[in-house]
C-alpha cells in the first residue's frame, strides 16, 4: 500500500498514478510556488482534501482510506446499515471531501519508529522528452488473453473507465506474443 506514490496532476486537481489519472478522485490543497506539493497552509486556510466524485471501485476505497490518514473516511457500500457488502464492486454515487491529515509514504512497525507520514503530496513532473521535428504517435490494439475485445469494450466505451487493469502485463513467461 505504501510503496505507490501518487501524484496531482500539475494542471488540475486530478490524483494521478503517474501517467494514469484516478478515476473520480481529486485532490485540493495549497500549492507552493513552483507547483511541486500540495498540502496544508493554515496561515491561508487552504485544507489538503480529497474529493471523491461519483462510483469508484471498492477496492480503490479500501486502499485510499489506508493510504491517507483521513478526518473520516470513503463510504464503503452496506447491505444493511453498519454491514458493509464484502460482494460489492463499486461504491455508491459519492459526492465527498474529506480532509487529508497525512499521506502514508512507508509502514514499519512501532518498535522501528512506525509510519513514514508526509503532511503533502507530490505534483506531478513530466519526464523530459527530447525531440527535433514533428512526432506522429500511433496505438494499435493487440489481443491480450486477459483483456479480449468484449471486456475491453466493455472498460471503455460503455463504462467510460480510464483505467484496466493486467493490461500491460505479458501474458507468456517470457513476453512473447
Amino acid at each position: 500500500v505504501n510503496d505507490m506514490q501518487f501524484c496531482v496532476n500539475k494542471a488540475n486537481t486530478s490524483l494521478m498514478y503517474y501517467p494514469v489519472v484516478i478515476g473520480n478522485m481529486f485532490i485540493t490543497g495549497h500549492r507552493d510556488e513552483d507547483n511541486t506539493r500540495a498540502s496544508w497552509n493554515e496561515e491561508k486556510r487552504i485544507p489538503l482534501e480529497l474529493h471523491v466524485v461519483g462510483i469508484i471501485p471498492v477496492s480503490f476505497a479500501k486502499y485510499f482510506n489506508a493510504k491517507f490518514m483521513l478526518n473520516g473516511s470513503i463510504p464503503m457500500p452496506m447491505y444493511q446499515p453498519e454491514v458493509v457488502d464484502e460482494n460489492a464492486y463499486f461504491t455508491e454515487d459519492l459526492n465527498i471531501t474529506i480532509p487529508i491529515l497525512a499521506v502514508r509514504i512507508k509502514t514499519k512497525p512501532i518498535e522501528l519508529g512506525g509510519d513514514t507520514l508526509e503532511l503533502d503530496i507530490p505534483v506531478c513532473v513530466d519526464p523530459k522528452i527530447s525531440g527535433k521535428g514533428c512526432v506522429s504517435v500511433t496505438t494499435d490494439y493487440y489481443y491480450h488473453p486477459r483483456v479480449p475485445e468484449y471486456k475491453l469494450r466493455s472498460y471503455v466505451e460503455w463504462r467510460k473507465m480510464n483505467y484496466t487493469l493486467y493490461a500491460s502485463d505479458p501474458p507468456y513467461p517470457d513476453g512473447d506474443f
